[in-house]
């Protein structure tokens, strides 16, 4: 089965540091999660797929075609989610999603599950410089779902989410990947890695520690409780 997306031996150095030192991994259709403790690395790999962050090297991939050097292509093809603090402050979420959507050439308000997990109808009216950051995230994250795009980005997801809508956008991440959709979020949560990812990594320094394919994810709980040891017994201390 051919991947979706195959990144190999990617390197990024900022101000001559490396930060990125050589990462090989591939995706399938589904939800990939990337584990790592803060300074590993996950958001640096994020920026540098979608074209936000400039390569040092490597390659990049999506349906067997190379698009390392095409970064245009790759910020169209992998749609990845706005930092909260970079929402214009003057804008309404609305107008916001009107117009990325715009921009897009898609439709603002799409029929997928998304807008209603992340409860946009209350919010889309609401100034952006007036919000939580729980608020503003739920923006940002919906941004990333316009024009249903084939591989979406997510870094930290469910960074200030309160319960309802971590399991609300768990669900509907579940349920997008299922649409043979790549979603490829960073995580702090080995939970969510463990009962929700179909495949994944640990990274650290820059660096794969420890890459799961399907083969290696469980499917039930005991197996869950015994992969989320595993996985902090392999964090850096």
């Amino acid at each position: 089965m051919i991947p979706l997306l195959e990144v190999l031996n990617l390197k990024v150095d900022i101000l001559k540091r490396p930060i990125l030192k050589g990462i090989t991994f591939t995706a399938m259709a589904g939800w990939y999660g990337i584990l790592g403790i803060n300074g590993s690395g996950k958001t640096t790999l994020l920026k540098a797929l979608c074209a936000r962050q400039a390569l040092s090297g490597g390659c990049i991939k999506f349906n067997s075609a190379d698009l390392t050097g095409d970064e245009a292509q790759r910020a169209r093809l992998f749609s990845f989610a706005p930092a909260v603090n970079s929402l214009p402050q003057n804008l309404k979420a609305r107008e916001l999603i009107e117009l990325l959507a715009d921009l897009k050439q898609v439709e603002p308000f799409e029929p997928h599950g998304v807008y209603k997990a992340l409860g946009l109808e209350a919010l889309k009216d609401t100034l952006i410089g007036s919000m939580s950051a729980g608020m503003r995230q739920r923006v940002s994250l919906y941004c990333a779902f316009l024009g249903t795009p084939d591989v979406i980005m997510l870094d930290e997801p469910f960074n200030w989410l309160d319960p309802v809508a971590v399991y609300d956008l768990k669900r509907e991440l579940r349920t997008y990947a299922d649409l043979s959709k790549c979603v490829i979020t960073t995580l702090h949560e080995v939970s969510i890695f463990a009962s929700q990812c179909d495949s994944g990594m640990l990274m650290h320094d820059g660096k794969p520690v420890r890459l799961f394919d399907e083969g290696h994810m469980p499917t039930k709980r005991s197996e869950m409780d015994e992969m989320e040891t595993e996985i902090y017994q392999l964090f850096p201390r």
